[in-house]
């Protein structure tokens, strides 16, 4: 599922880088035709003003040409920073993502480590306490035990069939 949110980010962030790209372009080429559109303009504006006041209508010209391309510069360059300041709110909120991504792995590779050591510890405690308890039950197990009456009886050898001994009992040191 993290990896799904990751593919997704990266996805958004393509779409996003692509989004911008295309912005970009379609700027430029609003910038060149309206410099275009402004040329034209100008020339029609200078033939119209060369029976007049040649001097008078190219300063105004200009003067209009300057302030289309002033206004052009100002709005591209808030275009351009409300896209810097988008693009670094994404970039910090994709570093707290990774971080708080690697901060879980840690925690739960963490958390895996000491269950297994504490696991290992216990499970290794108790074989070796239940170790002694298992070898005399296996040893008891392979005698050949019987009760007699309110004692326990074993045989002692094989050779001796149907003989059984009591147990002696041990004594309270």
């Amino acid at each position: 599922m993290n990896q799904d949110n990751l593919t997704n980010m990266q996805k958004e962030m393509s779409a996003f880088f692509y989004a911008f790209q295309k912005e970009c372009s379609g700027l430029a080429k609003k910038v060149d035709s309206s410099l275009q559109q402004s040329l034209q303009m100008q020339r029609k504006e200078l033939a119209d003003i060369a029976a007049g006041s040649v001097e008078k209508g190219l300063e105004k010209a200009i003067s209009r040409y300057n302030q289309t391309l002033y206004e052009s510069n100002k709005s591209l360059g808030f275009k351009i920073q409300q896209l810097e300041n988008s693009l670094e709110a994404v970039n910090r909120k994709h570093k707290q993502l990774v971080f708080k991504y690697w901060l879980g792995a840690v925690i739960c590779l963490a958390t895996i480590i000491v269950s297994a050591s504490y696991l290992l510890y216990h499970y290794k405690s108790a074989i070796d306490q239940n170790k002694l308890a298992a070898e005399l039950t296996q040893k008891v197990n392979e005698a050949d035990l019987r009760m007699c009456g309110k004692n326990l009886c074993a045989a002692v050898s094989s050779q001796k069939y149907g003989k059984y001994y009591l147990v002696k009992k041990r004594s309270a040191e």
